[in-house]
């Protein structure tokens, strides 16, 4: 079950404890590599020396763990495994890079991540210029900005009988082009009244 309220001081200190044990039984098993078993260790490391068990430095922590340690705060935010709600993937986003910002985290594994998962990750629900509200169904590596999207809702506000597949870097029209005005929360209900637009639901 998710906790989804603020950690205390004794669950804080249980869960940083989970480095250690888990070490103690990978440094069990003698198949295991021991640098596999190093990065494990680190996976909670910070470049600002914030982390834990050993307070680390970004030029301490190896390459893989820095790699690691985003990756999964990253799944953290998603999941709202830290003791706070889940994020969406685009605040998810915004959010490591404001962690980068501080150098809490790899600024360069950051940037990498964010260049892969696109500046509208998939799933993502965004508003279009035209005021239709719609998911990001596809990834346009060449062109970001302009990715292939679903749209679920009319400039009304009205769920559409039959969601809508638009290409935006293949648009004809040159009066009515849509582009991404913005990325929405879905959890907001005057947002997605008929609950089309949640991450859960569109798993590509």
């Amino acid at each position: 079950m998710v906790k989804h309220s603020k950690f205390t001081s004794a669950e804080k200190k249980l869960i940083e404890s989970h480095v250690s044990l888990g070490l103690s039984f990978l440094k069990k098993d003698r198949n295991i590599n021991p640098d596999v078993i190093e990065i494990v260790g680190q996976h909670h490391e910070f470049c600002n020396g914030s982390g834990y068990p050993h307070q680390l430095k970004q030029a301490e922590i190896l390459l893989c763990s820095r790699i690691l340690v985003v990756a999964e705060y990253y799944d953290e935010l998603m999941q709202g495994l830290s003791g706070a709600a889940p994020m969406i993937s685009g605040k998810a986003v915004r959010e490591l890079f404001n962690l980068a910002k501080t150098k809490i985290l790899d600024v360069d594994v950051v940037t990498h991540l964010i260049q892969l998962l696109g500046v509208f990750p998939l799933t993502s629900a965004v508003m279009l210029n035209t005021k239709e509200k719609a998911i990001v169904a596809e990834l346009n590596r060449k062109q970001p900005l302009l990715p292939k999207v679903k749209v679920f809702y009319n400039k009304q506000n009205h769920p559409l009988s039959k969601p809508m597949v638009i290409d935006l870097s293949k648009q004809d029209s040159s009066t009515n082009t849509r582009s991404i005005e913005k990325v929405i929360d879905p959890e907001e209900v005057k947002t997605d009244p008929a609950r089309l637009l949640q991450p859960e639901e569109h798993q590509l």
